[in-house]
């Protein structure tokens, strides 16, 4: 491609000549709660406290119970699974991006640490707002899924599945 092609291509399409003026208007953008970092470092907590064996869980686990979480149908297939002690090779798994910064923010905030096996853990910090969540009627849904996900995706089941 000759040097130049794009900015050549881009006006004959657009007549950046008889520009005049550009001017933004600034509008309120609406982001969803589960896009938020205080929204995703409860869940996080909600995840380590419900699903972690000795109240500690991977990045990997982090990321996965959260996938499940959002994704009914999965979640459904990785329970029954725990029951047979099967495999199950998955076409996809989304790493939420989100849940890596609000590990970020929990660790700045000192909710979590990361202890010598790379295990997130709460801090006392951690366990007070855990313990507040845990008291308020919120994330119920999500509650209900960890309850019913409890111990049984254990960090070798994970390394286990196939994505």
């Amino acid at each position: 491609m000759p040097v130049g092609f794009l900015g050549d291509y881009m006006s004959d399409i657009l007549p950046f000549e008889e520009i005049k003026k550009i001017s933004f208007t600034k509008r309120p953008v609406s982001i969803g709660a589960d896009m938020r970092p205080l929204y995703k470092i409860s869940e996080i907590l909600l995840i380590i406290k419900y699903t972690g064996w000795g109240e500690k869980a991977s990045l990997l686990k982090i990321q996965f119970i959260n996938w499940l979480l959002n994704n009914t149908e999965e979640l459904n297939k990785i329970i029954s699974l725990t029951k047979r002690d099967e495999k199950h090779i998955f076409s996809f798994m989304h790493m939420d991006p989100i849940v890596n910064l609000a590990l970020d923010y929990a660790i700045g905030s000192e909710l979590l640490e990361i202890n010598a096996n790379s295990l997130f853990q709460l801090t006392s910090k951690g366990e007070k707002y855990f313990n507040y969540i845990e008291n308020e009627d919120v994330f119920k849904t999500e509650k209900e899924k960890l309850k019913n996900i409890g111990k049984k995706i254990s960090e070798s089941f994970i390394n286990k599945l196939e994505m």
